[in-house]
């Protein structure tokens, strides 16, 4: 019994500590394999596509398989205009960051177009996994304020927003 309770102490000790040094996103993975990918706003992009690896490797390891590819394409569309958004407000061009959020926006209406209502919950995923420290939380509330007094007009069709290949898909909802 004394062996069976120290197992289960050591077993609590260990994933604590695990936790504490390697911590988890909400969808129970860890999407941060490098220290460095948290290091600066932008983050690691070894690839050099525009999007954080970290954030490549969610969208991809969340929704795999062909069935999922233009989810894929429209969330890393999501991830690269949201990135962008966070170094122009880091610049402090207040223009390019307006112009930057337009186009998120735009990105938003195209997730929406392809899914529906669903597509929230996919965006608010990203969102979450895209602001993960303290300084990107930060640099998004700057945005915010930013565009507070901003007028943006979603389109009639929202797959008109897309800025990729969307073939195949049926009229928008």
């Amino acid at each position: 019994m004394k062996i069976l309770l120290g197992l289960l102490i050591g077993w609590c000790v260990f994933s604590l500590a695990q936790e504490e040094t390697n911590p988890v996103n909400p969808t129970g993975t860890n999407m941060s394999v490098d220290p460095a990918e948290d290091a600066t706003i932008e983050g690691l992009d070894i690839d050099n596509n525009g999007v954080r690896d970290d954030l490549q490797r969610y969208i991809n390891t969340t929704y795999p398989g062909s069935d999922n590819e233009l989810l894929r394409r429209a969330l890393t569309e999501i991830a690269k205009s949201s990135q962008q958004v966070l170094l122009s407000v880091q610049a402090g061009d207040e223009f390019d960051a307006i112009t930057d959020i337009f186009t998120d926006l735009e990105n938003r209406q195209c997730l929406y177009g392809l899914f529906g209502e669903v597509a929230f919950d996919y965006a608010d995923g990203l969102l979450l996994e895209t602001l993960d420290t303290k300084a990107r939380i930060e640099l998004d509330l700057q945005a915010d304020e930013i565009f507070a007094d901003e007028i943006y007009t979603p389109r009639r069709d929202p797959l008109s927003a897309c800025n990729f290949d969307i073939s195949g898909v049926n009229e928008s909802p």
